[in-house]
């Protein structure tokens, strides 16, 4: 018998990795997990967010899963499988990645032999779907592609903005597709991994042209949190994503910026150095440093 592999998809900030950890914190240990979290980012990130509890976990970053990692995905998840033996495989791909191409991964015969594609979960950003949708093509590859389409921070978004998400969404789908409009990703996850009962043709995918760039960001000294957002709002007009950790004077904080704003909050996870990511179109690397040198209270 093989394993199922289910994939979280999802635009950039839709929430996937807070559906992560609710479908781990959901597992009472009668399934064994393992994990797969795909970055598009050099500075790995994802990997300190998720709730750490008794599964193995691999970690891809500096590309997509769906196209420069495609090989190391396939020799991790048959190492996982052969190593570890789990009942069920949950892969967190990049917010650019598309589902379909993520399938060929089941043309390795030593793949197919030991997992099946099992649902495809995909995030969307209720909040701002309507205003990003046209502007990146891979928001609607992977809503075509999903078994499961969660609209999530509907909380932010309204009823109004969540039902015109939901009607866009429906048109785009395939008929077996459950749309389901949620805040915080809280959705039963009994509902979202129960496995489709008839497989479908998945089709091939377009290569990617989301022409975004991923900029990592290592760095010693301190950075407070009005420095961070003043650094950020600059870039506000360029940059699409933007997550990881500084270092203030008070303490570690967590950061998340999307298109519906930032968050920050205190972070359990302690770190030496200030580590983010932020992704984006026309970011330039001398322009950023310099800014933070001019903002950090030392360097």
């Amino acid at each position: 018998m093989t394993i199922p592999l289910h994939t979280l998809a999802g635009f950039l900030g839709g929430g996937k990795t807070t559906l992560l950890n609710r479908l781990i914190r959901a597992n009472t240990g009668r399934v064994r997990l393992a994990l797969v979290v795909n970055e598009f980012g050099k500075v790995g990130i994802d990997g300190d967010l998720i709730d750490r509890r008794n599964y193995e976990m691999m970690e891809l970053s500096s590309g997509c899963v769906c196209c420069t990692l495609s090989g190391e995905l396939a020799a991790g998840l048959v190492e996982i499988c052969d190593n570890e033996k789990p009942d069920m495989i949950l892969m967190e791909s990049s917010g650019v990645a598309n589902p379909r191409k993520i399938r060929r991964v089941f043309r390795d015969p030593d793949v197919s032999d030991r997992l099946h594609p099992g649902n495809t979960i995909c995030v969307v950003d209720a909040n701002i779907f309507e205003l990003i949708r046209d502007k990146f093509r891979v928001i609607m590859e992977q809503i075509e592609d999903a078994d499961v389409v969660l609209v999530n921070k509907a909380e932010l978004a309204g009823d109004q903005a969540t039902r015109t998400a939901c009607d866009t969404i429906r048109s785009a789908t395939h008929d077996s597709c459950r749309i389901i409009p949620c805040s915080f990703c809280d959705v039963d996850a009994g509902v979202l991994l129960v496995e489709p009962s008839n497989g479908r043709p998945i089709s091939e995918g377009r290569d990617e042209d989301h022409a975004l760039q991923s900029l990592s960001f290592d760095l010693p000294g301190f950075l407070s949190v009005a420095q961070l957002r003043a650094l950020l709002d600059g870039l506000a007009d360029r940059l699409v994503r933007g997550k990881g950790f500084i270092r203030t004077e008070e303490g570690v904080k967590e950061f998340q910026w999307t298109l519906s704003g930032l968050a920050v909050n205190e972070s359990t996870v302690g770190v030496e150095r200030s580590r983010f990511v932020l992704i984006g179109t026309d970011l330039s690397r001398s322009e950023i440093e310099a800014s933070l040198k001019r903002r950090q209270l030392d360097c």
